[in-house]
């Protein structure tokens, strides 16, 4: 690190943090230094090591450059903090999917994290997975964001990092994210008011702000009654790479969801204001397939109605078959658009179904 700031005196910091793979020498039992210590994640405690030796490095490197700073991930295994004071110069960039503050509890005990780390750094930053895509539907939960933002400027938190990968599905999302970013006192209602009428115009602007309101609702609420959630809420972030949310969509409000995209791009005034519209109907086309040719878990049938309902569905078959086909037909078709183009896509991520369903 010395060599690194002799070389490029102007740049102000450096990162200490752990990669994405633990394996610790020391959480092994082989180890002269193992204490078998399990930190609030169930994971090895390696904070008391780790940290120990984020001081020492930073102490020297001081001596030599005084004005340079250090972030640090606090994740997986150096989740918690040590129990001896973090440099004044190190900032600890604590890792959670907020998404989960969504469960009161889950939002006491991730606070809790945060108050210890206050006690032991100067400065924290938070560090979060407000990822769009792979996910295959709107994924905005911009007034729970908005708690976070609050909270994180009441409790000395002085950075945040997102792992993000935007398209305009979101629609508002990563504007609204900045603008809180500056001040997370703003009005959050307003702030997205703002966005669909400069977006689509005044007329448009409601059944905008229905879609949104619509699919916010889902990720606030409604997503807590899976097992996608449930699963996941305390651990560091939810899994990107699971579809598993589809399954409490309906057909109902997937056709809702399109009826209010249409109205939009009929009430768009002007030119641009429709080519906005339609950017965001056109990435609804590919949530639109996603949702209706995923192959929902089917309950264990208690009778003969069951059956032939079950069988009544079948006839859809094709038609589920051509929309997982449209969903990478779609995926292909936005590939280097500076608009539509998806970094994550089904294939990478191994979330590809032919709308055929095994279970059933």
């Amino acid at each position: 690190m010395l060599n690194y700031f002799e070389k490029n005196p102007d740049v102000p910091s450096f990162s200490l943090a752990v990669n994405d793979s633990g394996n610790f020498c020391e959480q092994y039992p082989t180890h002269e230094h193992y204490t078998g210590e399990r930190n609030s994640l169930g994971l090895p405690h390696m904070s008391e090591i780790y940290f120990a030796w984020v001081n020492e490095v930073v102490e020297q490197v001081l001596e030599v450059y005084p004005d340079k700073w250090f972030g640090v991930l606090a994740y997986q295994h150096v989740y918690d903090p040590p129990s001896f004071p973090l440099h004044e110069r190190v900032v600890p960039y604590l890792t959670k999917e907020r998404l989960a503050w969504g469960d009161e509890q889950v939002r006491a005990e991730d606070q809790a994290i945060v108050e210890a780390w206050k006690q032991k750094a100067s400065n924290i930053g938070f560090y979060d997975y407000i990822y769009s895509n792979p996910y295959m539907l709107p994924r905005v939960y911009n007034h729970l964001m908005a708690d976070v933002f609050q909270y994180g400027a009441d409790n000395n938190v002085v950075a945040f990092f997102g792992e993000h990968n935007p398209n305009w599905g979101d629609g508002p999302k990563s504007w609204l994210y900045l603008k809180l970013l500056w001040d997370p006192y703003q009005d959050v209602e307003a702030l997205e008011q703002e966005w669909y009428e400069r977006a689509v115009g005044e007329e448009a602007a409601p059944f905008l702000k229905a879609y949104y309101d619509h699919w916010r609702d889902f990720w606030e609420n409604r997503v807590h009654e899976t097992d996608w959630f449930q699963s996941r809420k305390r651990i560091v972030y939810f899994l990107p790479n699971s579809a598993a949310y589809l399954s409490i969509v309906t057909d109902e409000e997937i056709a809702q969801s399109r009826a209010w995209l249409e109205t939009a791009v009929a009430k768009a005034s002007t030119d641009k204001q429709k080519a906005r519209a339609e950017i965001i109907l056109k990435q609804f086309e590919y949530y639109e397939a996603s949702a209706l040719s995923f192959p929902k878990p089917v309950e264990p049938l208690t009778g003969s109605e069951d059956a032939l309902a079950l069988l009544e569905d079948s006839v859809h078959y094709q038609e589920k078959m051509d929309y997982a086909q449209k969903r990478l037909d779609l995926i292909e078709e936005f590939t280097g658009d500076p608009i539509h183009h998806h970094t994550s896509t089904p294939q990478r991520h191994n979330m590809v179904w032919s709308g055929l369903n095994a279970e059933a």
